[in-house]
């Protein structure tokens, strides 16, 4: 979706290839998500989801990646669909990473049983269950506030292994 507008730079670490293009996809992708209906498809509001945050990642914007990056993860982990799980863990892993926060990295890269998230994700003090108006309100991001219906919370739980 945003493959052509994100490279590597030498540390590995996504970069846009043209910052004002992948702003302008990127804007894009947040406004198909707000214009979805109610019970729109889970897996597509999970895709834009998801490539809104590895955008924002690119671009820099590492606390707003988060909070679309964990609102894919919710709807990944309610879908089931174990690949997007494990992909947008690492996503978000890497936000906190390129933000400097690399103990919360490791351990969302170790996996969905160790992951502090993983242990909140259904509860009410998820930042994903917040609402999006007081989960995004600094007044400093460019970015307005993900217009996102909370997931039905109707998906399998993740297995431990063990």
């Amino acid at each position: 979706m945003l493959q052509h507008l994100i490279t590597q730079d030498e540390d590995l670490r996504m970069v846009p290839t043209d910052h004002d293009q992948l702003t302008t996809a990127v804007e894009k992708i947040r406004e198909e998500l707000q214009a979805l209906p109610e019970g729109a498809d889970i897996a597509r509001t999970r895709v834009l989801a998801r490539w809104a945050g590895i955008g924002l990642l690119s671009l820099g914007h590492h606390d707003d990646a988060r909070v679309f990056l964990r609102q894919a993860l919710d709807l990944a982990t309610a879908s089931g669909n174990s690949r997007a799980v494990i992909a947008t863990e690492l996503n978000l892993a890497d936000a906190y990473r390129y933000a400097g926060e690399a103990q919360t990295a490791e351990v969302l890269s170790a996996g969905p049983w160790t992951a502090p998230e993983a242990s909140t994700r259904n509860s009410s003090t998820s930042p994903s269950s917040t609402s999006a108006s007081t989960s995004w309100s600094r007044a400093a991001s460019p970015w307005p506030a993900p217009t996102f219906r909370k997931p039905c919370g109707c998906g399998p739980p993740r297995a431990t292994p063990g």
